[in-house]
C-alpha cells in the first residue's frame, strides 16, 4: 500500500468515524448540560459505542485530520452532508404526504 492509498483508506475507515463519534458525543453532552436532561443516562448501546470511539487519542487524531488527510476527510464530510440533506428532504416529503 502506498502513502496515498493509506491516507484514503484510513481517512474513511478511521478518521471520519472518529470525527463523527466525537461530535455526536459532544452534542449529546452539551444538550444534556444545556437542557438539564439526563440524556446520556437513558442512551442505549449505540451512544456507548460512539463514546468509546470518541474517547480515543484526540491529539493524535487531530494531527491526522489536519496534517495528513484534510482534503480526503473534507471530501468525505461533503459527501456525508449531501446524504444528510437527502434524508432531510425525504423526511419532509413523508411528512407532507401525511
Amino acid at each position: 500500500m502506498n502513502s496515498k492509498q493509506h491516507d484514503i483508506i484510513f481517512s474513511i475507515t478511521s478518521h471520519l468515524p472518529h470525527l463523527i463519534a466525537y461530535n455526536l458525543v459532544k452534542t449529546a453532552t452539551d444538550f444534556e448540560k444545556g437542557k438539564k436532561f439526563n440524556l446520556i443516562k437513558f442512551s442505549a448501546g449505540g451512544l456507548r459505542d460512539f463514546s468509546r470511539i470518541a474517547a480515543s487519542n484526540v491529539s493524535y487524531s487531530g494531527e491526522m485530520f489536519f496534517l495528513v488527510t484534510k482534503k480526503i476527510l473534507f471530501q468525505q464530510l461533503i459527501y456525508l452532508l449531501k446524504i444528510l440533506k437527502l434524508l432531510k428532504e425525504i423526511s419532509a416529503l413523508k411528512i407532507a404526504m401525511k
